[in-house]
């Protein structure tokens, strides 16, 4: 991941919500844009097989420690969540 003058939370944008990644929330309070550079492994199925002579890249969460010096510190933090129940897939009249 390359960003360019991005604010931090662009870490929380772009990694929210995937099959592997919990919720990140921004609480830095780092307000700036700042240019960087962030080399993980994204574990995928059609992720193709590593080359045994590259060395392993860090998951996310040890990749934002050891290259950014940031932490994700684990939390428990409400949130909403839409929920429907079920939907019919032909529209009715009003």
């Amino acid at each position: 991941m390359t960003a360019q003058q991005q604010p931090i939370s662009a870490l929380t944008r772009d990694n929210y919500g995937s099959s592997n990644t919990p919720p990140i929330v921004d609480h830095t309070g780092l307000t700036g844009k700042y240019d960087f550079r962030l080399e993980f492994w994204v574990e995928s199925p059609s992720a193709p097989a590593s080359d045994a002579k590259a060395p392993p890249l860090p998951d996310l969460f040890t990749a934002v420690r050891e290259q950014l010096g940031l932490q994700f510190i684990p939390k428990k933090l409400p949130f909403d969540v839409l929920m429907i129940d079920s939907f019919d897939a032909r529209p009715v009249e009003n």
